[in-house]
């Protein structure tokens, strides 16, 4: 359609809202020299998880595995079994939400429970970054945020998730695949609706 005019949608997380109180400051947890694959506790709430996780990885490969690759899970409080894989691999950053034991997910032919988006490199360079938000049910990612201040990125993904009634992330796992070296961080903070 030659009448048509291109137009650009401008998505950014608001996190500085009336409804949060008492924000913590993120917490910092390396991701060097991490043991390949095997899954890893990196990160406990302090408490009962019931508000949104805000966190950031920002990474580089030191080392080029086969395929490279790594997961973080987003693992629920009183159900561990039920938990969300973000991840990377291979120039693709990927989102796994089918792992509940919300039955009518498993059952539906229209729910998909894996997604992908192209990781661009931010100025040419070796550096990536997740920025996301995970609320009970909703998960907004970013890929390649400048820094933790400056939420533009190249490409975002918003999906919601079902988890079992009253089952919420509080903790988060951590996976490398054999080959893989990475140089990063990933930081974590929990957000308390008032």
């Amino acid at each position: 359609n030659y009448v048509t005019k291109v137009l650009y949608l401008n998505q950014e997380p608001v996190l500085e809202h009336d409804i949060f109180k008492d924000l913590q400051s993120a917490k910092n947890y390396s991701l060097n020299e991490r043991e390949e694959n095997k899954i890893v506790n990196i990160y406990e709430a302090a408490g009962k998880a019931f508000g949104a996780l805000e966190f950031y990885v920002d990474w580089q490969f030191v080392k080029w595995g086969e395929p490279n690759t790594f997961t973080l899970y987003f693992r629920g409080g009183s159900i561990p079994d039920e938990y969300l894989k973000i991840g990377f691999y291979n120039d693709h950053v990927f989102f796994d939400r089918g792992h509940t034991n919300v039955e009518w997910v498993k059952e539906s032919p229209g729910f998909t429970e894996k997604f992908t988006m192209l990781t661009q490199r931010i100025g040419g360079y070796e550096n990536f970054s997740i920025y996301g938000i995970i609320d009970r049910n909703i998960c907004e990612l970013f890929t390649n945020v400048v820094g933790i201040n400056d939420r533009r990125s190249f490409m975002t993904m918003t999906n919601t998730f079902f988890f079992t009634g009253g089952n919420y992330i509080n903790s988060i796992d951590w996976l490398q695949t054999d080959g893989t070296k990475i140089k990063g961080t990933l930081r974590v903070r929990q957000i308390f609706p008032d």
